[in-house]
């Protein structure tokens, strides 16, 4: 859920396509049939290689290289000159799913789409709203009902989001994507969004 991920590699997983995000540094997993993205985070981190004045979780290990084998993504972490690996058959510590997948707005209307958070991990968690759009700011304008939630006992958790077209967009259409994520894992779906 960073703005400048800067995915660099790509690879087929399945049906899926696996990408390195070097400056978020993340591992995602995409799924284009049902527009899915889950990102592993690694955990190395060196501040050196990132802007991290006044920044306590930061850094990168600048992972470049890595190679798709069964369900085991392995991948290098250049600046740290480790080799990590990403086992994608455990299961994922939590799951989301949205009320819809398409809206259609005209201009000035607002939709709330109820993003759905459910918990598989009986560990207490805090846990973040990511919202992006491919959109200007000033075509759509999303308003999440909270940005943050804590989950423990395997809970769920429904967070309303607004989404309103502007006065002024233009008839277009467009991608959101929304989701969850905590220090270690981000799980994001997307929606088309449609100005008429």
């Amino acid at each position: 859920p960073t703005y400048s991920s800067n995915p660099y590699w790509i690879e087929q997983l399945d049906e899926k396509l696996v990408m390195n995000e070097h400056n978020a540094n993340r591992i995602a997993v995409f799924d284009p049939t049902t527009e899915t993205m889950v990102e592993y985070t690694v955990p190395s981190r060196n501040t050196s290689w990132a802007d991290c004045e006044g920044i306590e979780y930061c850094g990168v290990a600048q992972v470049f290289g890595f190679t798709v084998d069964d369900k085991k993504i392995w991948f290098t972490e250049w600046v740290e000159n480790n080799i990590g690996v990403v086992d994608t058959s455990i299961p994922l510590p939590f799951d989301i799913d949205l009320n819809t997948e398409n809206i259609v707005l005209e201009r000035g209307e607002t939709t709330e789409i109820t993003l759905e958070f459910s918990s598989t991990d009986t560990t207490p968690h805090g846990h973040l709203v990511n919202i992006s759009t491919t959109s200007l700011f000033t075509d759509l304008i999303i308003n999440p009902e909270s940005t943050e939630f804590y989950s423990n006992d395997s809970g769920s958790e429904s967070i309303i989001v607004q989404i309103t077209a502007s006065d002024n967009a233009l008839p277009d259409t467009h991608k959101v994507l929304l989701g969850a994520y905590n220090d270690e894992i981000a799980i994001s779906k997307f929606i088309t969004v449609t100005i008429e």
